[in-house]
């Protein structure tokens, strides 16, 4: 009896001693333990010298979390991030750099992980926005329902007429909010070779022909559109009254399941009419990172590669099917094939851009809301919005100049 109790014991301190030895890596993301757990059971199966302890943030707080996580030094080993929040934190100096360079050709979207040249993540899964329309209003407005617009003056000309239908029809809808303004107008901008800041990020560029020129224009559709709030302008569009809007490709199944009597069609957005020009679109992207503060860089850096790969996107992707995998194999696999819209999406991500990877993207896209939204109320003209936004943009890099003495 007691050589059966001294054999325990030692089982149980070989035990504790090899638990011990793992390495112990904290894993912080926005999804479902029931979608991320099987990842990380798996990648501890293939690799039992590490554990994994993983934590889901919320959409609501996880930013601010995460930012206080950063101020007391104590983050995770590797962390979910959203595609505009990577070079405040690379600003920092509190991410890793990460060696990618066998994996720039096998994935998509790297432009968000990419501050000063040096990259600090990994894309994981992507998606983007297209242009949704009313076929029914289409028909009454005399307009061809299988033909989407696909320049700006026939999404002018389709507005009009849509809008011409009734005091309660709305040709287009234009989407606000603090986030919403700045990224439903960028396209126009990003179509007509406009930029919000220079190509060194040392002066604002919103100003210039071209921006002004796709401010303008929007201008003009405000004449003719529904002018309101995210959900309340996809509400009207699914209540059949708004003939145009711009949505992000997870709308293509949940309008046909939450407005089944709606006869929409969707397309690739529009572009100005010039031949150099493409319908670009905002690209979303969530992406992984590693705290430059781990204790353990090899091992965060084999777990973040193993959570981008398509198998471990897959387990967001599964579910969520317009949240692509940023991997590119993506086009081949037979799941998306058969997904409503796959190849429509696939047309626009080929068509996609990011706001600047800038620090103080933050401040920035909160003055480019303020003046746009002024445009959109007819407030103020678009070159004069434009003049006096570069001029708050500009003070706003002078100062993070002379902070980070670059």
């Amino acid at each position: 009896m007691r050589r059966v109790l001294l054999v325990t014991v030692l089982l149980i301190s070989l035990l504790a001693v090899v638990a011990e030895g793992k390495v112990v890596l904290k894993f912080w993301n926005f999804w479902s333990d029931k979608w991320m757990g099987p990842v990380i059971e798996e990648f501890m199966k293939e690799n039992p010298d590490i554990e994994v302890q993983m934590e889901r943030l919320t959409w609501s707080d996880g930013f601010n979390k995460i930012v206080t996580a950063f101020a007391a030094g104590d983050t995770p080993d590797v962390l979910e991030l959203g595609s505009t929040w990577v070079a405040q934190f690379a600003a920092d100096g509190a991410l890793l750099e990460v060696d990618v360079s066998d994996l720039l050709d096998k994935y998509n979207m790297w432009d968000p992980v990419i501050y000063k040249g040096k990259y600090y993540g990994y894309p994981w899964v992507v998606s983007t926005r297209i242009l949704f329309y009313n076929k029914e209003l289409f028909r009454k407005a005399g307009l061809d329902p299988e033909i989407a617009p696909r320049t700006w003056d026939e999404l002018l000309d389709a507005a009009k007429k849509i809008n011409a239908l009734g005091d309660d029809i709305f040709g287009f809808g234009i989407k606000t909010g603090q986030y919403t303004t700045w990224q439903t107008f960028l396209p126009f901008a990003w179509s007509n070779g406009g930029s919000v800041l220079s190509e060194d990020w040392k002066s604002a560029a919103v100003n210039s022909p071209e921006f002004v020129e796709a401010l303008s224009f929007v201008q003009k559709l405000t004449k003719y559109s529904m002018i309101d709030s995210n959900l309340n302008v996809r509400q009207a569009f699914m209540q059949g009254k708004v003939g145009i809007i711009m949505d992000d490709v997870g709308r293509i199944k949940s309008f046909a399941k939450d407005a089944p009597e709606l006869d929409f069609g969707y397309a690739v957005f529009v572009r100005p009419d010039k031949l150099w020009s493409k319908p670009t679109q905002f690209g979303g992207a969530e992406v992984i990172v590693i705290p430059r503060n781990t204790k353990y860089p090899k091992e965060a850096e084999k777990l973040a590669r193993f959570i981008v790969e398509k198998r471990s996107a897959m387990a967001i992707s599964s579910r969520i099917p317009t949240l692509l995998p940023a991997d590119k194999s993506v086009k081949d696999d037979e799941f998306f094939k058969n997904q409503p819209g796959f190849f429509v999406i696939m047309n626009q991500l080929q068509f996609t851009k990011t706001p600047p990877a800038h620090p103080k993207w933050v401040e920035i896209q909160e003055i480019l809301t303020q003046y746009i939204t002024e445009v959109y109320n007819g407030t103020i003209d678009p070159q004069s919005a434009m003049d006096m936004a570069a001029e708050e943009i500009n003070v706003i890099l002078e100062e993070f100049e002379e902070e980070y003495g670059e």
